[in-house]
């Protein structure tokens, strides 16, 4: 793929570099390292694409025979996928580098990849440090396919706060249907290049070599297929060019960081924070539902399963397919809470509920943010379930009124809108978001709700229950798109929910 990218105009060849000096420190330390020998580090967050879905598909002849009677689909496999061959193609540029080649080590880029298929941005905004080590210079988010404009910002954010030390880049790679409009996504690079983060738009690249001439890129680059293996994912090919393209981007970024001044971005934005110095804000994460604290797992017919086989990844949840069982996951709110502060001091302002006794030292509530990833799908088959807070079991022996934990509705209006606390439906069709409603939304994703827990003293522990609700009951249905009508008419009397996620963090 190199060669046909050596093909495309100048502005094909790879991204543009977010705005501000800041967005040079990741690449200034990294090849700082190189040169001192060390090895460069580079983080991926991603969905499927990150996660090689794609790579493995059928060989090009198959895949663009359309008599040929074999379906499409998208095996993943890392060995073949853009992170991996960015890796390899990145060494090799970094080796033809006059400057760079006498010092470099036998294997100059560790990569890290973090991906999990069907996930949007939001998932890797809570937790960041648990991904990104004190070590990392640079970090892509490969999450363009999955995620809102919004969304993407709330990750940038994130990124920047929690690890102010790296550089952020944001591949884009879109859907087959989307790649005659690719200019639409314009608006939203230039935001991102306002907030100090490198686009790379692979798709453009990839609509400009489909549009090319046979003579210059050979007349199988115009089928769309050469490069997607399905609808989202890329081919084996794809990947390839995905990952050349990075390759080509981030050598010439690191060479142009060479000579590019720091003092100029610490002036500006003041001295910058070493990942030794930055405190590690307090959170719990458990970002796969193997991790989940479940308490009461003995007796209960919640139960872990893999639903990523078939595509050769690793998809655990947490599922219930028994209407009326509950699953309690904690305890939430251990040793450090405590530095979330006074509930009164966030966003929320709120102390306990009203008839709950406030400890007798004045001790007021800490306020904290808990966010549940679950499944929804278009799938008539998925169901509602219903959330619930309560002390930690062994806080609840004594009857002690001083003591306590209440989880409620974000108070924002979209947020309420969307996500209708505390019942929670997993059939996109009863949705309160038009996103999952639309007609062209046809696929099962890792969605998420979040809401403020309110712990007193700050000290105390909570549990999250989760109960998987009958769909037909007439709580599930009150909080339904359409109500009883759209209940009674489709859903039938087995249903299934899945949890995939949680994470805890201090409240705005």
């Amino acid at each position: 793929m190199l060669e046909l990218i050596g093909n495309l105009p100048e502005q094909w060849h790879g991204g543009h570099s977010g705005h501000g000096d800041i967005s040079w420190t990741g690449w200034r330390n990294g090849v700082e390292a190189l040169v001192r020998g060390r090895q460069l580090h580079v983080t991926v967050m991603g969905a499927s694409v990150a996660n090689g879905c794609g790579a493995g598909g059928l060989p090009l002849a198959q895949r663009c025979d359309r008599n040929a009677t074999v379906g499409l689909g998208s095996v993943c496999t890392s060995a073949n996928s853009w992170p991996r061959w960015m890796q390899e193609g990145l060494a090799s540029e970094l080796r033809l580098s006059e400057t760079l080649n006498a010092s470099l080590p036998r294997s100059p880029v560790i990569m890290t990849v973090h991906a999990k298929n069907a996930v949007g941005a939001l998932h890797f905004a809570h937790c960041v440090r648990s991904r990104v080590s004190n070590q990392t210079h640079i970090v892509l988010l490969d999450l363009a396919q999955t995620s809102s404009q919004g969304d993407m910002h709330t990750l940038f954010h994130a990124v920047r706060q929690s690890a102010p030390w790296v550089s952020i880049v944001a591949p884009v790679w879109v859907p087959m249907r989307q790649l005659g409009r690719s200019e639409a996504h314009s608006s939203n690079d230039e935001k991102a290049l306002a907030l100090g983060v490198d686009v790379v738009r692979v798709d453009l690249a990839a609509k400009a070599l489909l549009s090319m001439e046979p003579g210059v890129a050979g007349p199988l680059i115009k089928m769309q297929c050469a490069l997607y293996d399905d609808a989202v994912h890329p081919s084996p090919e794809g990947h390839r060019l995905y990952g050349d393209m990075m390759a080509r981007y981030m050598a010439r970024k690191l060479l142009l960081a060479q000579a590019h001044p720091l003092q100029a971005a610490q002036s500006e934005h003041g001295s910058l924070t070493s990942p030794a110095q930055l405190p590690t804000p307090w959170e719990q994460c458990f970002p796969d539902a193997a991790q989940l604290p479940v308490l009461n797992e003995h007796n209960s017919s919640w139960r872990l399963v893999d639903e990523g086989a078939h595509k050769h990844v690793r998809k655990l949840t947490l599922l219930s397919d028994r209407p009326g069982e509950e699953v309690q996951i904690g305890p939430l709110g251990t040793d450090g809470v405590e530095s979330c502060g006074d509930a009164r001091a966030t966003r929320h302002k709120a102390s306990p509920p009203p008839g709950l006794v406030r400890a007798p030292n004045g001790t007021t509530s800490t306020a904290v943010q808990v966010e549940i990833g679950y499944r929804i799908s278009k799938s008539w088959s998925y169901g509602a379930f219903r959330i619930h807070c309560m002390p930690a079991p062994q806080l609840r022996a004594v009857i002690d009124p001083h003591r306590g934990c209440h989880c409620s509705a974000d108070p924002s209006y979209w947020s309420w809108q969307l996500n209708p606390f505390p019942v929670i439906h997993t059939n996109a069709h009863l949705s309160r978001n038009p996103h999952y409603r639309d007609d062209r939304f046809n696929f099962t994703i890792t969605a998420s709700v979040s809401f403020p827990l309110f712990i007193w003293p700050a000290n105390s522990q909570c549990i999250v229950q989760i109960r998987h609700l009958d769909s037909h009951s007439s709580e599930a249905r009150g909080r339904a798109r359409g109500g009883r009508v759209a209940v009674s008419g489709r859903v039938g009397n087995k249903t299934s929910v899945r949890v995939d996620s949680l994470s805890v963090s201090c409240a705005l």
